[in-house]
């Protein structure tokens, strides 16, 4: 068997190369010139339009209409991530094994399950007329493009895709793929480990960790109606399963998760009432997957109703972060509870049942039962699903299954005019929870949580499975956007959200899962320490790379240590607790807190647990605890000087001068990289990291003794200084142009790694040394 699992990704490869798209060549260089030629220079339009395209390809799109506006803006997104945009498409339409092979039948299997375009009627009959039309135009746009596309992007050539027509239909289910709540992973993985006899002392401590999250804001008084919310936080790793193909599905779905709005920073700053003093300031830089093309394009923009900057998503016509004439903003992922796994009875009834064919490449088609109960999809049928002999058959009931309108919401976001009118938009809210943050021209500064949750009591039992009495009752009614907690101020002050707690008091359950204090602590530490907070500082805090917990940690150490490993414990006194990529004291505070976990977690927690802890995110909080505590810290004590050993020895192995930035890397690649044999071909740069997991300039890596890559984190950055309706920067991990080869795809990397940015703004008609082309169409062609 073990034999079979190490040649499969070869036998893979040859079944793929069996098409010989995959041995093609890479589109061969192009220039700016070149990508802007391909450009049509007349559409079908009313009014007149005019695209304004700088040195990055970066357009900004004037219109006379807002239909034109629309239209235009699929242009744009065909053009530049058209395969991108389809990649999306297609997975949220079950058809990636169509075009990648048998090892993503899983993924396509639970894609159909979920069935995002379930509710895709229901929700564009609800929409009103001026959104449906927007995605109408900007879906024709798409379409408009692709049938005039002489050359293929690079993943529909690989993958053996044609073009297909755009439609409504297609951007609503996706948007539901997009929207999808991360917390799934966390549960699967879960739903195993309590199995184990530990598991019930290691969730009461994650709980214990996760209510110890800072909150964004206070929230109203407790009352009676109100609870101080308690859970968990992102924790548990699947171990590892046996079958191949279903390990590889895995790692994909993560990727497909890792692309959602699943991390990020945002900080608004106010100086007070803007009639006394300078208007505030918002800073946002998104975490996700670290891959090129990156989740995000930079788009302007104008017309009668619209006029805004800021970062979109590829096929989706909505500014997710950017900044409009009266106010900007910026999300974090809420990591909400928006969904429960629930335990079936053993006489339950199948509401419906269907059978679906996956189309394989190079390989037979797999046909796939679904089955649906009253409570939701049956997902214990899927081959991702823990499996055991006692596993009753689990339904998921998730708040996306329900109608709800996010593009309108996003689109009165761009049109809002102040703080009450942006925090209406979200009254269509419901997926994925986000919290929005907001910068007002008037001095205001506020939050909201824009999400849709059940109804939960206090004091609720973890949801990994609750009964179908429960769920009946929690899910009699939900909360929305205008229901929940917000805040906002014009007085002196600063918000900051980081996937922390979003607010103390709240009226349900909002998530069990937060991050660990580290960034959210270390962001208002900075801000408070300031002396003057101006768009300048907020682009030095975006870059910070100090872990105030990794610090705590190697502090603790260093004076348990006996004095026997000084060629360790010198580097470790000269480190200011910085992963900067040049630090040496990183490098090694990195292996010796990895090694010191493996050694103690697997051994005190069962390896099950222990091995789940070190690859998530709070290994590195629970030494901070145990440490602290008397009986503990002698466990962790002994083994110390083991650990010791084994950094020694896991040095010897690099260089003799090896830094973080030469263990932890930055790689530009495309995710066709990860292909065997032929992955080095997508494969564009490599650099020195700075940050890791915990900091604010997220490189997020597994806490390991061999040298990796980061592959999640800030991928993008983005300030905006209400003060001038021109003073906005932004920056992508990558590059604006998805064609690759480009010159374009990825010339923002060096600008990224360097902390410089591109400034876009908000009018067209302002001094711009940047434009470089012009496109101009119109009603009569001319």
């Amino acid at each position: 068997m073990h034999r079979l699992l190490k040649v499969s990704p070869l036998l893979l490869a040859l079944i793929l190369f069996g098409s010989c798209s995959l041995v093609a060549p890479l589109p061969r260089e192009t220039t700016l010139q070149d990508r802007l030629a391909v450009f049509p220079e007349s559409f079908p339009v009313d009014g007149v339009v005019t695209v304004y395209w700088d040195k990055h390809q970066v357009p900004f799109i004037e219109a006379e209409h807002d239909r034109d506006l629309a239209f235009t803006l699929g242009l744009v997104h065909a053009h530049l991530r058209g395969g991108q945009a389809e990649l999306l498409r297609r997975a949220s339409q079950g058809r990636l094994a169509e075009g990648m092979g048998g090892y993503l039948v899983p993924v396509d299997h639970a894609m159909r399950l979920l069935d995002f375009s379930r509710t895709t009627p229901e929700i564009i009959a609800s929409m009103p007329p001026d959104t449906r039309e927007f995605l109408e135009q900007f879906a024709g746009g798409m379409t408009w493009y692709q049938e005039r596309q002489q050359a293929k992007p690079v993943e529909h050539r690989v993958l053996r895709w044609d073009f297909e027509p755009w439609t409504v239909e297609d951007l609503v289910t996706m948007s539901r793929l997009a929207s999808i709540d991360i917390t799934w992973m966390y549960a699967f993985r879960s739903l195993t480990l309590q199995q184990d006899p530990n598991w019930e002392a290691y969730w009461t401590r994650v709980q214990k960790l996760s209510g110890e999250s800072i909150p964004t804001f206070e929230g109203p008084e407790l009352i009676s109606q109100l609870i101080d919310e308690e859970g968990g936080t992102a924790t548990t790793a699947a171990p590892s399963v046996d079958a191949l193909e279903a390990d590889r599905a895995m790692a994909f779905l993560r990727m497909v998760l890792n692309q959602s709005r699943s991390g990020s920073n945002v900080m608004a700053v106010s100086h007070g009432p803007s009639d006394e003093n300078r208007p505030p300031l918002l800073a946002a830089d998104p975490h996700v997957g670290l891959q090129i093309p990156p989740l995000w394009l930079l788009v302007g923009m104008k017309s009668p109703s619209y006029n805004a900057v800021g970062f979109m998503l590829p096929g989706f016509p909505v500014v997710a972060i950017g900044r409009n004439a009266h106010g900007a903003w910026g999300g974090t992922n809420m990591l909400a509870q928006s969904s429960d796994f629930v335990e079936l009875p053993e006489n339950w009834e199948v509401v419906s049942t269907r059978e679906e064919r996956i189309g394989v490449r190079g390989w037979l088609n797999r046909k796939v039962t679904l089955r649906e109960s009253e409570w939701g999809p049956v997902i214990s049928d899927l081959p991702l699903f823990p499996d055991g002999p006692d596993q009753p058959d689990i339904a998921l009931r998730w708040v996306g299954r329900e109608p709800s309108d996010e593009f309108t919401a996003l689109l009165g976001v761009v049109r809002s005019t102040d703080w009450n009118s942006f925090r209406q938009a979200f009254e269509t809210w419901s997926v994925s929870g986000q919290n929005m943050v907001y910068a007002g021209n008037d001095g205001t500064i506020g939050h909201v949580l824009a999400a849709r949750l059940p109804k939960r009591p206090p004091n609720s039992q973890p949801w990994f499975s609750i009964s179908t009495d429960e769920a009946d009752a929690w899910w009699a009614e939900t909360l929305g956007p205008l229901d929940l907690p917000t805040h906002s101020s014009r007085e002196p002050s600063f918000l900051v959200s980081t996937n922390n707690r979003p607010a103390r008091h709240q009226p349900v359950i909002v998530s069990r899962f937060h991050d660990s204090n580290d960034r959210q602590g270390r962001l208002i530490d900075l801000l408070e320490k300031a002396e003057y907070l101006d768009l300048e500082t907020l682009a030095e805090i975006q870059k910070d790379v100090v872990s105030p917990e990794y610090l705590a940690l190697i502090q603790d150490i260093l004076e348990i240590a006996d004095g026997s490993h000084e060629e360790i414990l010198g580097d470790l006194r000269d480190w200011d607790g910085a992963f900067s990529s040049d630090s040496r004291g990183a490098l090694v505070a990195h292996l010796l807190i990895g090694n010191l976990a493996r050694l103690y977690f697997p051994e005190k927690l069962g390896d099950s647990i222990g091995n789940s802890l070190l690859s998530s995110g709070l290994a590195t909080s629970f030494l901070v605890e145990d440490l602290a505590d008397a009986v503990h810290r002698e466990e962790v004590a002994t083994r110390i000087p083991t650990a010791m050993d084994h950094t020694l020895q896991d040095l010897r192995f690099l260089k003799s001068d090896a830094t973080w930035g030469d263990f932890h890397r930055l790689h530009v690649a495309h995710p066709f990289s990860n292909l065997p044999l032929v992955g080095n071909r997508y494969r564009f740069g490599n650099h020195p990291a700075e940050g890791n997991t915990n900091t604010v300039r997220k490189a997020a890596g597994p806490l390991s003794n061999e040298p990796g890559r980061a592959t999640y984190g800030q991928n993008g950055r983005a300030l905006f200084d209400l003060a001038d309706p021109d003073a906005n920067h932004f920056v992508l991990f990558g590059g604006q142009d998805g064609w690759l080869n480009s010159t374009t795809s990825t010339d923002q990397v060096d600008l990224f790694l360097a902390g410089e940015m591109i400034t876009l703004p908000l009018h067209p008609e302002s001094p711009r040394a940047g434009w470089v082309h012009i496109t101009r169409a119109t009603s009569s062609g001319q």
